[in-house]
């Protein structure tokens, strides 16, 4: 197994993770297997956004004891409804759902506290700027999750959320930046797709990074 560093959280972690969702289909013999499995491949890093409590539990039984072996991500505002699913921003669901979490999961801190499924514009800024941000940042404040990130399948967010933790001061005078990296980048990724480039997905998401860094430094040279 290889391994990389993590963005600058300090945290290495396997090329390859282990993503939970189709544990809910398994028992909790199969999920222990499964995860006994992976870890005897190398892999430490698994993600469990689902909020179904049997799997949380499930998980929770086939890490007991090893639990520092892992890097666990877990997600603020999947929560479980009337059996079933339901992703929010309402805190007095998000709260509980978080413990709960924890509790089945027989922890007492989360490595990454993944702000969950954010895929509209509209409703980032509505987070960065609300109580559930701050009710993010304060679990943090207290060790209970060791670092913040956010789960998207929007480029758009995704850059919005790198622009906001590189240059939080400036948000407000960052739109025009903030177009020009969504075209470049999007632009460069279509490219590459289209032509069959034989570029790897590293390389090209590394070139990205560096368009959008380079882009916000001629901005702003003096951040």
């Amino acid at each position: 197994m290889r391994y990389r560093a993590l963005g600058k959280t300090g945290l290495t972690v396997s090329e390859i993770g282990l993503g939970g969702e189709w544990l809910e289909r398994h028992n909790a013999e199969e999920v222990k297997a499964v995860i006994d499995c992976c870890e005897a491949q190398g892999i430490n890093i698994l993600d469990c956004w689902m909020s179904e409590p049997n799997v949380r539990s499930n998980i929770g039984a086939a890490i007991a004891g090893k639990r520092e072996r892992w890097i666990v991500q877990g997600h603020f505002g999947s929560t479980w409804q009337n059996g079933q699913y339901v992703r929010t921003r309402e805190m007095d669901k998000v709260q509980p759902a978080f413990e709960d979490l924890l509790n089945r999961l027989g922890t007492d801190y989360i490595d990454l506290g993944m702000i969950h499924f954010v895929d509209e514009e509209a409703e980032f800024h509505r987070i960065m700027e609300g109580e559930f941000l701050a009710y993010v940042k304060e679990q943090k404040a207290r060790g209970v999750i060791r670092h913040i990130g956010l789960s998207t399948h929007n480029p758009k967010v995704g850059i919005l959320a790198a622009l906001r933790e590189a240059f939080p001061e400036r948000m407000d005078n960052l739109k025009y930046t903030y177009a020009y990296c969504v075209a470049g980048g999007v632009g460069l990724i279509k490219d590459w797709l289209s032509h069959g480039c034989e570029e790897s997905p590293q390389h090209m998401a590394q070139l990205t990074f560096r368009l959008v860094t380079n882009t916000v430094s001629d901005f702003y040279p003096h951040s």
